[in-house]
């Protein structure tokens, strides 16, 4: 068959744009405003194309494909950008997916995240996912969307901070989408990664008795938040502290090295994108028993108890609330502790889980004090706390599922 789309002139899709339709062709028609009161219609194929960016379009793209060029292809991979859909050769190890989308104003503020900076965190939170059930992450699908004022320039940087992500963190950028936006920029990963040999590690599994571990120390990640909301605060503290602080909100780590060496031991696992109450939180509405926590046994990250004894706050609320530290906490019989595995960022038991559905935190006189969960996406502003007793202290920027 013979399609002849009709279009507004001054509106023509990029696919109709560069070529003529096929004979035979088969297309999805697509109905969406642009300008907001002309209809138009597009055809999907795989990659959509914004209405009148051509150039723009695919500068973008091509800014992405030179910069993910330079990092090691994976053998697997086919074929990557530049067609309709990515070609990965997959066999062997159950496929792990996940998604993660951050939104200007929500999730980060344009002021104080770099493009590269934005790039960066956007694959490692999702990367830290795959991290949280021992997987190994292997391919990543990376939209943008965001408005004509960035220009070029901007794109170019976002594009370097990806390579440098899939460099660093060992995954391979094979394809996406880029559209315009009236104001807001707003970015989305989807990783797949591979489940560790013995199966992937989920929420639910932990039993009574099980020791809780965490990896590295937390709340470095809240307190560069602080900063970077109120520049002010970064003149009452050492400045080795302060870039150390916002470096970690800028540019967590995930923990797939320890992810993958827990994976063998740990029967409940998850990251810390919401902070060490939400986390707990999350093993417990798995279907996991309850957790308890021990206050003195949490590693608090030395840049958070300086920013919290700036601001007169007790620096436990930012490990417990602040979120968005990409750390995991896993859930291990008591007998696999003397067989922990030594990983970099250090791995410490912090509590323990019980019987009774729920999550408390454990004073050093062993007076348990129950906990609430910690950030909620959709809760209004001020639920988003979660304190230790008689603290008060809020989250201010959304932290990452």
């Amino acid at each position: 068959m013979v399609v002849t789309p009709v279009l507004p002139s001054a509106h023509v899709t990029g696919d109709a744009a560069a070529h003529p339709i096929p004979p035979d062709a088969v297309l999805a028609p697509i109905i969406h405003a642009w300008p907001p009161a002309t209809p138009a219609i597009c055809y999907a194929a795989g990659m959509d194309h914004d209405v009148g960016r051509v150039q723009s379009e695919w500068s973008r793209i091509e800014a992405v494909r030179r910069a993910v060029a330079s990092v090691p292809r994976p053998r697997d991979l086919v074929r990557g950008i530049g067609d309709d859909a990515a070609v990965v050769r997959w066999a062997g190890a159950p496929l792990l997916a996940t998604q993660d989308c951050l939104v200007e104003d929500v999730h980060f503020r344009r002021r104080w995240l770099s493009a590269g900076d934005l790039a960066y965190k956007l694959l490692a939170v999702s990367v830290s996912d795959v991290a949280a059930m021992g997987g190994r992450p292997r391919y990543a699908l990376v939209s943008l969307a965001a408005p004509d004022d960035l220009g070029e320039a901007w794109s170019q940087l976002f594009a370097n901070g990806l390579a440098e992500a899939s460099r660093l963190l060992g995954v391979a950028v094979i394809g996406g989408d880029t559209v315009r936006t009236p104001d807001r920029i707003v970015v989305d990963a989807c990783v797949l990664g591979e489940a560790p040999p013995g199966g992937a590690v989920g929420r639910p599994g932990g039993r009574p008795g099980d020791a809780v571990v965490l990896t590295g120390r937390i709340g470095g990640a809240h307190a560069g938040l602080r900063l970077l909301e109120d520049p002010a605060l970064a003149a009452r503290i050492a400045p080795a502290a302060g870039d150390r602080a916002v470096r970690r909100q800028r540019r967590p780590t995930p923990r797939v090295a320890a992810g993958r060496r827990l994976a063998g031991l740990a029967r409940a696992m998850v990251d810390l994108s919401d902070g060490l109450a939400g986390a707990s939180w999350a093993l417990v509405r798995a279907g996991g028993p309850g957790v308890v926590l021990r206050a003195a046994d949490i590693p608090l990250d030395p840049y958070a108890a300086a920013v919290a004894r700036a601001l007169g706050r007790d620096p436990l609320a930012f490990a417990l609330s602040g979120g968005e530290d990409y750390e995991l906490l896993a859930a291990v019989p008591p007998r696999a502790l003397g067989r922990l595995p030594r990983v970099r960022c250090g791995l410490r038991a912090v509590g323990c889980l019980v019987d009774e559905p729920g999550v408390w935190l454990e004073g050093p006189d062993g007076v348990r004090e129950p906990l609430g969960d910690g950030y909620d996406a959709f809760a209004p502003p001020n639920v988003n706390t979660t304190s230790p007793p008689t603290t008060t202290v809020s989250t201010a920027a959304a932290p990452r599922r």
